[in-house]
């Protein structure tokens, strides 16, 4: 492979589109690697300047590009050197970290069984304690605020370093409308489905749009959750190579930064409603209860799926495909009235359908939900959640070197 000194990661199945975005800021090509891709600029840092520039001007390059790490020219090694070539280019970074906290973070795209990625992280990270403490400096290494990232990027038998302390690396940065997305996205998943469901097809329910509204907020919780979660132990190598890090975190992290989403979505909700003449009574106050089920349910999900994502990488693309068949299989766009009375047994058996249903009860039919579905869904939560976390907790070991 040719000499570089940037690599690149985009976002699912966007490798193509990403190398069409940088083309003209350097030389790019694929790394043999799904979605990273490696190239030479003749200035990095004036290529992240460029890169910033275009992702403001076009902030839905966001959709196309994840993250992107300047490098030192990189160079090659053998399993046996490897160490020593890593000590050699990192020597000259000590002055340069001095005492601002940092890690080592290394990435490792090949070499699979035969090189840890975890056991030259805790090497490198000796080895520059040692350097610069030789410096008269306190060297601190932080897992949770660094100032400073030693990046280490393996790619076939060519390795390189990297000093970050700003990453292009954020879910809206740079996007004018920013956290608004939040919001909007709903709104117009809202509009698109009312028309189509209400006055394409026909269904005659009253308020038709709140009752969807009211089902979509929390299928998007779910869905988001997973699709997140799924590869939050993938993309979060250099903290789950860290011995003390618990990677339980990574996940559950996804699960509540987007109930926090569906949390701030309430009011817009509640507004919507009362717009409409549909007024919130006492059946709210199921609404906790419902949301810790809903929760553990998706924990549940979340740990499986990340854990099993590490060993299997399709699964990540599978799972958008089978969200989309669940979603139609779930009484959101329809009410379970009108599914045909042969069929509404069978659809009860849908997991998602008896917690969507709780929330129609709570939200839009002002009545208690129904405590038989309700304990059947919490049942399956407690026993999906701790499936999930014993698969988890028993692979978590091998995770650092799957990665």
């Amino acid at each position: 492979m040719p000499t570089w000194n940037v690599v690149a990661t985009s976002q699912m199945n966007q490798e193509r589109r990403l190398l069409a975005e940088v083309g003209d800021l350097g030389s790019f090509w694929p790394t043999g690697f799904r979605e990273v891709i490696a190239g030479l600029v003749p200035d990095p840092a004036a290529f992240l300047e460029l890169l910033r520039e275009r992702w403001d001007a076009r902030p839905f390059i966001q959709d196309v590009l994840s993250t992107v790490t300047p490098m030192q020219p990189c160079f090659p090694f053998t399993l046996e050197n490897l160490l020593s070539r890593l000590e050699e280019h990192a020597r000259p970074l000590a002055p340069e970290i001095g005492e601002k906290p940092f890690y080592v973070r290394v990435k490792r795209r090949g070499h699979k069984g035969e090189l840890s990625s975890q056991e030259v992280e805790q090497a490198l990270d000796r080895f520059l304690k040692e350097e610069i403490a030789a410096l008269g400096l306190g060297p601190t290494i932080d897992f949770k605020n660094p100032e400073v990232i030693v990046a280490v990027e393996i790619i076939h038998n060519q390795a390189a370093l990297g000093l970050i302390t700003r990453e292009l690396k954020a879910r809206y940065r740079g996007s004018f409308l920013g956290f608004l997305w939040t919001f909007l996205n709903p709104l117009l998943l809202l509009a698109v489905y009312a028309l189509v469901f209400h006055y394409y097809l026909r269904i005659r329910v009253e308020h038709y749009a709140g009752f969807m509204f009211v089902g979509l907020l929390p299928w998007i919780w779910f869905s988001s959750s997973l699709l997140e979660g799924t590869t939050s132990i993938t993309s979060g190598g250099s903290l789950v190579t860290k011995v003390l890090f618990p990677s339980q975190i990574l996940p559950m992290v996804k699960t509540l930064s987007n109930l926090v989403n569906y949390l701030l979505s309430l009011p817009i909700l509640f507004l919507f409603l009362w717009g409409m003449g549909v007024y919130q009574g006492w059946s709210l106050l199921w609404l906790p209860l419902i949301l810790l089920l809903h929760f553990l349910f998706i924990q549940g999900w979340v740990l499986l799926l990340s854990a099993v994502n590490v060993f299997f990488r399709d699964v990540q693309h599978i799972l958008a495909n089978l969200l989309t068949l669940w979603f139609f299989l779930t009484p959101i766009l329809y009410p379970l009235s009108q599914v045909p009375a042969p069929f509404r047994p069978w659809v009860l058996f849908n997991p998602m359908a008896q917690i969507i249903q709780a929330y129609h009860d709570v939200f839009f039919y002002h009545r208690n939900p129904d405590f038989r579905l309700l304990a059947v869904f919490a049942g399956l939560s407690l026993v999906l959640l701790w499936l999930g976390a014993s698969f988890f907790e028993r692979y978590k070991e091998s995770f650092a070197e799957k990665i």
